[in-house]
C-alpha cells in the first residue's frame, strides 16, 4: 500500500513539474506571438507588455514547480539534507516569484494599494 502512495505521489509530483515547464514555454511562445502578430490589447506592439506576460508566466510556473518539489520531497526518506535543500529551492523560487512581480508592477506588493498624493 505505501509503495503505491509512494508511487502515485511520484507521478503527480513529475505531472506538476511537466505542467510548470509547460507553464512558462506556453506562457514565453503565446507572448511572443502576441508580440509579433501584433494581438496586444494597445495598437502599437510594446516591449512593456511582453515583459508583463512573460513574467506573469513564469511567475505561475515557478509556483507550480515549488509544489512539485514539496510533493516530490515528502515522497522519498526525508533528512536533514534533502529538508535545506528543499527550503533552498523554496527560497531561490520565492525570491525570483517576488523580484518577476516587483518587475512587473514597478512597485513593491505593500505600496500597491496606497494612493500616490
Amino acid at each position: 500500500m505505501k509503495e503505491a502512495i509512494s508511487f502515485y505521489l511520484d507521478l503527480i509530483a513529475t505531472s506538476l513539474e511537466i505542467l510548470g515547464v509547460l507553464i512558462i514555454v506556453t506562457g514565453i511562445l503565446l507572448s511572443f506571438g502576441k508580440y509579433l502578430f501584433k494581438m496586444q490589447a494597445s495598437k502599437e506592439r510594446s516591449f512593456s507588455i511582453i515583459r508583463k506576460d512573460l513574467g506573469r508566466s513564469i511567475i505561475l510556473g515557478l509556483e507550480v514547480l515549488i509544489g512539485a518539489d514539496i510533493i516530490g520531497t515528502i515522497i522519498y526518506n526525508m533528512t536533514m539534507e534533502k529538508i535545506l535543500s528543499l527550503a533552498m529551492i523554496i527560497v531561490i523560487r520565492t525570491f525570483l516569484s517576488f523580484a518577476l512581480e516587483i518587475e512587473i508592477d514597478g512597485e513593491f506588493p505593500w505600496k500597491r494599494g496606497k494612493k500616490k498624493d
